[in-house]
């Protein structure tokens, strides 16, 4: 049978073998070449995974560097505004203080002042008490010499009692002038917060003894004034002459 074999069949038993071969061969290729295509595909997205996980990480710690920015930017400005508040206050108070500092200035710079003229006022007050005793001294010496030349004086010893009193009026006004403004002085020394104003309306009470003492001094002069008009030539007689005159 084998010998009965045609040269065609033999030929077309050697194709179908070759093609068989090729077969084999295919498919022992791809049992090769399977897993390494499994695993390329395996390492292909394990890579596309740690790049996609890379890129996650890199947005997250960017995204956590902009909020520690944020936080930290929010923080200095708080801070700026903290210290800015605080500059404003000091500055606040610095100016305050300066203000009653000025204030207390000018509140001593009144206070010296006033003592200033009071004291001036107290001396020259007590420098006319001064002179009209003096006057009032040398006007009793006048009327005792008259009196010595039998010249009668009554009249001019009781304008004189009159007269002392009124110097020791105005002597004692000249003296509450001094007093007055101790008081306030002190008061106002003793005070931080003592006003101008306070000042003011202290000086005026001041004032009014000033006025007050002065006018004694006057009406004390004038009383001296009338002592010696008294004392003047034909306003008074001898005693000699008035007892003749009375017989």
């Amino acid at each position: 049978m084998k010998a009965g074999r045609t040269l065609i069949d033999i030929v077309c038993d050697m194709i179908s073998q070759n093609q068989m071969n090729k077969k084999i061969t295919f498919l022992v290729l791809i049992a090769l070449l399977a897993p390494n295509l499994v695993f390329g595909e395996t390492d292909t997205s394990n890579s596309v995974q740690t790049k996609n996980e890379a890129e996650r990480q890199k947005i997250e710690t960017l995204r956590q560097e902009k909020e520690q920015e944020r936080t930290t930017i929010k923080d200095e400005l708080e801070t700026k505004k903290e210290n800015l508040k605080q500059e404003m206050e000091q500055k606040k108070e610095e100016v305050k203080n300066t203000i009653e500092e000025r204030k207390q200035n000018a509140t001593e710079n009144v206070n010296r002042e006033v003592a200033k003229f009071v004291r001036n006022m107290n001396e020259r007050l007590n420098a006319a008490v001064n002179r009209l005793v003096k006057l009032a001294d040398r006007i009793d010496s006048r009327i005792a010499k008259m009196e010595t030349d039998k010249i009668n004086v009554t009249k001019a010893k009781e304008l004189m009692v009159i007269a002392r009193a009124k110097i020791e009026t105005a002597k004692a006004s000249a003296t509450l002038v001094t007093v007055a403004t101790t008081s306030t002085s002190s008061t106002a020394s003793s005070t931080a917060t003592t006003t101008i104003a306070l000042i003011k309306e202290a000086f005026k009470v001041t004032k009014a003894q000033i006025e007050k003492a002065k006018t004694d001094i006057k009406l004390a002069h004038e009383a001296l004034v009338n002592v010696v008009e008294n004392l003047k030539p034909g306003k008074n007689k001898t005693a000699t002459t008035t007892s003749e005159s009375e017989n």
